[in-house]
């Protein structure tokens, strides 16, 4: 696992990097002293040979080439984490959303945001003061989804709460009594920007809000996402999502599907299955069908975890030559003459009825010229009309190209960057703008 870059572990980064370098040169010029008192000293008879000293050069060479790639990474880095900082003063005056259960109250109402990932039959909202206190609860409403509740400040046993930190409690229980998850999304306005420990953080308040856990500012140049994405990540938690991906994991004892989509139909698609470090593990022929298509990997014996996998499409380049409508009166052949201007690499006879289906399948001839081909109906063909299709088939492949997708169900949501995720492991994340669908799990459906 990469570890967070920041001010702290950029410092010591620039720092080791100084010291390498000091120390660099300071072997180097040693390595110089010594080399100077051999060759003052070495036999005329048997001179050194110069093999040795000409690869320790080489290598100091390229110590120091490395020192200097470092030192320029360093740079890039602290640049990095200088913008971060100039870039996070911009929200000092404007209200943010965050994902937390802690918020400050300051005599104006509070919004306070939460998402249920299923329905809960007893959904209640509790406000706590710093020392645990319960100091006002209602019923809410508890249909899965996202949810506006504002707080004025008011207490169960009358008049107003005083100015400080408060936490948010969703207590939701559904119809088994089983407790149900809330995830919940505080605002408040920015008064100033600090570092802890080589992190920046916004204050809101009394309490110090990572910038990572920012979800949405009314009023900044920062790049965040508007209320509407906000709104939306929230209504997405409890549901299935169908996404843009190239990932898959793999469970002890589950089978795992992918989805993909062909936007034409392919002569031939293969699924090539990769572990953690890119070799192939599995390979397998998948469905060719124009449109949405579905494949279920069950591991084949594999360790539980993640995988990557491709989808290569490819379909052979085709002419249409001649296409004619002819009528069988359930006796006579049905001929069909076609001109090739050269020689084809393939020739390939469709014959449909009425309706479109395929009723017959042939190889033709390839000369160059006018050709013939004789139809001689199966048994069982009935008289009627159908459509005889000559096809010239180019040997060269073309790639199509495969959108694939993966479905999954949302947990949470988080931010980074300015940029609102959608949680749907413990340890993996997508951005909102990778969905493509939503749907209703089928055990909510069921409600």
């Amino acid at each position: 696992m990469v570890s967070d870059v920041t001010l702290q572990s950029a410092i010591s980064a620039q720092n080791a990097t100084s010291a390498a370098s000091t120390s660099l040169a300071s072997d180097f010029s040693e390595f110089l002293t010594l080399l100077t008192v051999q060759l003052q000293n070495q036999d005329p008879l048997s001179p050194m040979d110069s093999t040795e000293f000409t690869n320790q050069l080489v290598q100091f060479t390229g110590v120091e080439q490395q020192i200097n790639t470092n030192q320029k990474l360093d740079d890039l880095v602290a640049l990095q984490l200088s913008n971060s900082l100039s870039s996070s003063q911009s929200f000092v005056g404007n209200d943010i959303s965050y994902v937390s259960s802690e918020f400050f109250f300051d005599g104006s109402p509070s919004e306070i945001r939460y998402s249920l990932p299923r329905t809960a039959i007893d959904t209640t909202i509790r406000v706590y003061n710093e020392s645990g206190g319960l100091v006002y609860e209602e019923e809410v409403s508890g249909n899965a989804g996202a949810h506006d509740f504002v707080w004025d400040g008011r207490q169960i046993g009358g008049g107003v709460a005083a100015d400080g930190t408060y936490e948010i409690e969703i207590d939701a229980l559904d119809d088994t009594g089983a407790s149900v998850q809330a995830t919940t999304v505080v605002s408040g306005p920015v008064t100033g920007v600090e570092s802890q420990n080589g992190q920046i953080f916004l204050i809101v308040g009394e309490r110090a809000v990572g910038l990572g856990n920012v979800l949405n500012t009314k009023v900044s140049d920062a790049g965040t996402n508007n209320t509407n994405g906000l709104t939306t990540a929230l209504s997405y938690i409890g549901l299935d999502i169908t996404y843009n991906n190239d990932k898959l994991i793999l469970r002890n004892g589950q089978s795992t599907t992918v989805d993909y989509t062909l936007p034409s139909k392919a002569d031939q698609a293969t699924i090539r299955i990769f572990n953690d470090q890119g070799q192939v593990v599995f390979t397998d022929d998948v469905s060719t069908s124009a449109g949405q298509n579905s494949y279920v990997w069950n591991g084949n014996g594999l360790a539980a975890g993640e995988y990557s996998y491709q989808i290569d499409a490819i379909a052979q380049q085709q002419t249409v030559v001649r296409e004619t409508d002819v009528s069988y009166d359930g006796a006579t052949d049905v001929s069909v003459n076609y001109t090739l201007s050269r020689p084809a690499d393939a020739i390939k006879i469709n014959i449909r009825d009425s309706n479109g289906n395929l009723v017959h399948t042939d190889n033709g001839k390839r000369d160059s010229g006018v050709n013939t081909y004789t139809w001689e109906p199966a048994s069982g063909i009935s008289e009627g009309d159908y459509t005889i299709e000559v096809v010239n088939v180019d040997d060269e492949d073309t790639q199509i190209s495969v959108q694939s997708t993966t479905t999954a169900r949302v947990t949470g949501i988080e931010s980074s960057n300015g940029v609102i995720f959608l949680e749907i492991s413990p340890t993996r994340s997508i951005p909102l703008t990778n969905v493509l669908s939503v749907a209703v799990p089928e055990e909510e459906e069921n409600v």
